[in-house]
């Protein structure tokens, strides 16, 4: 949100959340009036009509919601955030155990249900 406040210069309060489930509780509660989240945890609330998609933060539509535009599509040029994932085990944990944890990652990772 900062960035999106410095780039447009728009006047607003940037509310730091602990993680996207009190976003979605503050959004759907009327606490917020936007917020800027993940679409794979806001996508349950806005196939069912409880969260609008304004734009998406990437460079490209997303393959989740085609019909909605990018914030640079928008108007907003310059802006994009893409969100990475990845994955954490803590720091003692044997090699074994990485390496079992990286094969079936590898698996999953290659399944037709998530390309």
């Amino acid at each position: 949100m900062e960035l999106l406040k410095s780039i447009t210069g728009t006047d607003m309060l940037h509310v730091p959340y602990k993680g996207s489930g009190p976003v979605t509780i503050a959004l759907l509660s009327g606490q917020i009036d936007t917020a800027s989240a993940s679409v794979t945890s806001q996508l349950p609330y806005i196939k069912s009509g409880k969260l609008r998609t304004l734009a998406v933060t990437s460079a490209k539509r997303s393959p989740q919601l085609p019909d909605v535009p990018t914030v640079i599509e928008s108007g907003v040029p310059g802006y994009e955030v893409t969100i990475w994932y990845g994955m954490f085990v803590p720091a003692g944990v044997s090699q074994h155990i990485i390496s079992r944890l990286n094969a079936e990652l590898v698996k999953v990772l290659d399944t037709s249900t998530l390309k």
